[in-house]
């Protein structure tokens, strides 16, 4: 016999079973249960019209009522016993087993009185979302993702047959036409901001500067078209020595006490310009190595370090330098140069964490 109690949080399903599992109390004294309580814990993080439709669960069975006696001949009454799947037979890979398929067989006419009601939900369940991805697909294709957004090296006079011949939605075809000076905007400040590596990272500092800080810091807010990226005028777009920027911040009161406070100081600009000179000579090198011209630094190339001109050589004695004394003398914040690998690795691993949607533990969502 099968009966079924269903509420919002979990199924409970009270079997009697015809030859129930005997354990072992004691080496002589087996005991054997006649009915148990099986319980299914099912996740609960959503639910789709009040129904549980959550994948995965947990069952367990309940006995609580024995026969055995103990060494003298004694009846006794054990304690609840509480057992896993692998009783009936339920395995990892869900295979039908002979003891799960002697168990729906013992089970049949209970389980048919449900299973109509069920098929009928699941039809309900995907005909919801299939209508829903039709509306989607009607207003945004799924491809867009791939043919547009992901992207970017698609031409401004191909935009329009493209879309014609990927979109259904009459709005979005007409975009090239409709927003004609948004998108010729657009392409030409990716123009600017793809001419290098340099252009591509002071692009990121100043505009990820400004989305995170605009409302909290009175100088970025009182000055807009000096630093928001929806100014063609903003500094995100013009790469600059580090004389030229400082020169740049103080008129707007942005460099105070000759940058030793404010929220953009010298300690921030150092990093800056070690991280923006350690892109310009990779690529340097990289390019003098592959050619085999090194009569470039042989003689002395030059590259501008705030208001002095080093060479080459006399910047990574410099470096050096710093980074030896600041082994002798430590301090608690450590000097160091942020290195490309570094700045990709901490993006990466801010990523895995970037919302904590998915973090909480299965005891705090099965029920």
């Amino acid at each position: 016999m099968l009966r079924i109690c269903n509420d919002q949080n979990f199924l409970l399903l009270l079997v009697l079973i015809n030859h129930a599992p005997a354990f072992q109390i004691s080496s002589s004294q087996p005991v054997h249960y006649h009915s148990g309580v099986l319980q299914i814990r099912r996740c609960r993080r959503s639910r789709w019209q009040n129904y549980n439709m959550n994948p995965g669960f947990i069952v367990t069975i309940s006995y609580n009522d024995a026969e055995w006696r103990d060494s003298e001949g004694i009846p006794q009454t054990p304690h609840e016993c509480t057992v896993g799947h692998e009783v009936i037979g339920i395995t990892d890979d869900f295979q039908l087993t002979a003891q799960l398929e002697k168990f729906f067989a013992d089970n049949l006419k209970i389980l048919e009185k449900g299973l109509t009601q069920i098929e009928d939900l699941m039809l309900k369940y995907r005909g919801y979302y299939r209508d829903e991805g039709r509306r989607k697909e009607e207003t945004l294709t799924y491809a867009f993702f791939v043919n547009v957004y992901d992207n970017p090296n698609i031409p401004l006079e191909s935009m329009p047959a493209l879309l014609m011949t990927t979109e259904n939605n009459e709005k979005v075809q007409s975009i090239p036409e409709s927003e004609f000076p948004t998108l010729i905007y657009l392409y030409e400040k990716m123009r600017i901001v793809n001419l290098s590596r340099v252009h591509q990272w002071w692009f990121l500092f100043w505009d990820d500067l400004w989305r995170k800080n605009s409302n909290e810091i009175v100088q970025l807010l009182r000055r807009p078209q000096d630093f928001s990226p929806a100014y063609r005028t903003s500094i995100c777009y013009r790469p600059m020595t580090r004389l030229q920027l400082e020169e740049f911040l103080e008129r707007r009161g942005c460099w105070q006490n000759g940058g030793k406070s404010g929220f953009l100081h010298s300690g921030v600009l150092n990093r800056v310009y070690l991280y923006l000179n350690n892109v310009v000579f990779n690529c340097k090198n990289k390019s003098l190595s592959e050619s085999g011209d090194l009569s470039a630094y042989q003689k002395g190339g030059n590259v501008v370090l705030g208001r002095v001109k080093w060479t080459w050589k006399e910047r990574m004695m410099m470096v050096k330098d710093v980074v030896l004394w600041r082994k002798v003398n430590h301090r608690s914040k450590p000097f160091f140069i942020l290195q490309e690998s570094e700045y990709m690795e901490s993006d990466d691993e801010l990523s895995d964490n970037s919302d904590g949607l998915n973090s909480a533990s299965d005891e705090d969502n099965w029920l």
